[in-house]
């Protein structure tokens, strides 16, 4: 992996701006959290997560997220380094983005690790850093995203239009009619839903932008990609791998597609390039 120009360009097309009010301690705040993360302090590091997050998530799962389970080797065991960009932080209110560059096996990454004002303290509002997807620049990962969808996918393999419908985005409820967005969202030759024709939809990791607001709603775009798949999306050979676009309205992720089609990664890749 090449390395990374040091430095996050503005998402928010010159709306954004990054403030030094107040970002010194949110920076602290997220330089003490990763720095226990690459010394193996895991249960100090989990009481920095918000409130909310340690109350829905116990300490046993927060180690699975430090510690592979399989071969028991800790995330600090492989010698990760982040390094924070100090004038790189943008608070949104009671929100804020920290920005920094992963180091693990002489490879760089640029990251984003959210954080959240909670009782006049900012807390840590994901477990792991988010990186910067390699093709799509200004995308991070998030969880959040990845969370959400996971509902949406269930509802397409049980052909629950109304519910797909319902969390549909506002483009596409002025591009379709109820009767169209049914006809094109759930397809099959015999008429059963994709569930009960053994499909199966396999989460991979979604990403997101930071948010910009539009007459002062908040907004945010994102996408997941997700291999389908008739038997196990392992071993399947009728599989394809798609991406679902989303978009951040009215405080929740909704779907900004009417119909999924395959992706091809290494094509997307190669016009990347040229």
């Amino acid at each position: 992996m090449s390395k990374r120009v040091l430095g996050i360009v503005s998402l928010l097309l010159g709306l954004v701006l990054f403030v030094s009010c107040g970002t010194d301690i949110v920076s602290q705040r997220a330089k003490e959290y990763l720095s226990l993360i690459e010394q193996g302090e895991f249960e100090a590091a989990y009481s920095y997560l918000t409130p909310a997050m340690r109350e829905n998530m116990n300490m046993d799962v927060f180690n699975d997220y430090m510690i592979n389970p399989e071969t028991n080797v800790s995330i600090s065991d492989t010698g990760i380094h982040f390094d924070v960009y100090n004038s790189r932080v943008f608070r949104d209110g009671e929100t804020a983005s920290v920005y920094g560059l992963l180091t693990i096996d002489d490879q760089e990454q640029d990251f984003r690790l959210p954080m959240i004002l909670d009782d006049e303290q900012w807390w840590v509002a994901n477990v792991v850093a988010e990186q910067q997807s390699e093709d799509y620049k200004g995308f991070y990962i998030t969880d959040k995203l990845r969370g959400e969808s996971l509902d949406f996918f269930d509802w397409m393999l049980d052909a629950n239009t109304e519910k797909l419908w319902d969390k549909s985005s506002k483009r596409i409820h002025e591009e379709y009619t109820i009767a169209e967005y049914k006809q094109l969202a759930i397809k099959t030759v015999s008429g059963k839903t994709p569930r009960e024709e053994e499909y199966v939809i396999m989460i991979g990791p979604a990403f997101s932008t930071e948010p910009e607001y539009i007459d002062d709603d908040k907004t945010m775009k994102g996408f997941v990609f997700a291999t389908i798949a008739i038997g196990d999306p392992e071993t399947s050979e009728q599989k394809a791998i798609v991406k679902a676009d989303f978009v951040f309205e009215e405080n929740e992720w909704r779907a900004d597609f009417a119909y999924l089609e395959p992706f091809d990664i290494e094509k997307h890749r190669k016009q990347l390039s040229e």
